[in-house]
């Protein structure tokens, strides 16, 4: 997860992340604030091209196999399950944030079609 100190979002998805870290017990869940000196600000800004907060880069094997940004506990939920395997802690766990995650598509679905309809 990479935020900011002062990203309300960030601050309230926070013990959603922790319980997360708690369910994918042998995934290492990490927070970088890039406004906390200047080399995390190097690298959340110029690394990572952090556009918006808080962004969740999943990596397996030192490779991104996921990336979203937006306090989505569904979206996150589903990242995490679609990128977890059989032997790793939560695999195959029911979702917990399922209406979360619908909402969330509905909203990209509806952003999505508004700028198709800008560009047309």
């Amino acid at each position: 997860m990479v935020g900011v100190t002062y990203c309300k979002p960030c601050k309230a998805f926070s013990g959603k992340y922790k319980d997360f870290a708690e369910r994918f017990s042998n995934a290492r869940f990490l927070k970088i604030f890039g406004n906390e000196n200047k080399d995390m600000t190097r690298l959340a800004r110029d690394m990572l091209k952090v556009k918006s907060t808080p962004s969740f880069y999943i990596l397996r094997d030192k490779e991104v196999v996921h990336f979203h940004s937006g306090a989505n506990a569904g979206k996150f939920e589903k990242a995490m399950l679609d990128n977890s395997r059989e032997g790793d802690e939560g695999y195959g766990s029911e979702p917990l944030f399922a209406e979360e995650l619908q909402k969330a598509v509905k909203k990209d679905a509806e952003k999505a079609a508004a700028e198709a309809k800008k560009a047309a």
